[in-house]
């Protein structure tokens, strides 16, 4: 299910994140596993969450393709966040962001990026950074079908 569509402006965000090549076929395996990793990192390190942000995965190349991509995958940050070889510390810029709430499957979110890229075309918007998910809840925890996923698209 999506939720309606807004803009609004987001602020600035630190985290650490670790970056993936992955592809459609393999990204529901890849994508636990780096989140994994920066979550281990982070505890072994003793660096401070963000309340309340759960985590992040942006897609930093604007050039998609169900082949291959890359994302990079983390967790927003408080405090010193000292970098690995492969998890380095990152700022996502503010942005104004054309924004929807998925709740379901993240096998569903494809229908959330239909839905918001229809709308960014009806209003004439221009797409100006990398899209990011903000994933609300934990699959762990809840069931798939109350999955929380916000989508961020930055525009113009």
């Amino acid at each position: 299910m999506t939720e309606g569509i807004c803009v609004k402006k987001t602020a600035a965000i630190r985290g650490l994140f670790k970056r993936i090549e992955t592809n459609m076929d393999s990204v529901g395996r890849d994508m636990p596993e780096a989140f994994r990793d920066v979550y281990e990192w982070m505890i072994r390190n003793r660096i401070p969450f963000a309340p309340d942000m759960g985590c992040i995965a942006f897609y930093p190349d604007m050039e998609f393709t169900p082949e291959r991509f890359a994302a990079e995958v983390g967790f927003p940050v408080n405090g010193a966040a000292p970098a690995s070889e492969d998890i380095r510390e990152r700022t996502l810029p503010e942005a104004t962001v054309a924004s929807v709430l998925h709740v379901g499957p993240y096998t569903d979110l494809g229908a959330a990026y239909e839905a918001l890229m229809s709308w960014i075309a009806a209003e004439k918007k221009t797409i100006a950074g990398p899209f990011r998910e903000f994933y609300l809840n934990d699959p762990a925890v809840v069931p798939e079908s109350e999955l929380k996923t916000e989508i961020h698209v930055p525009v113009l």
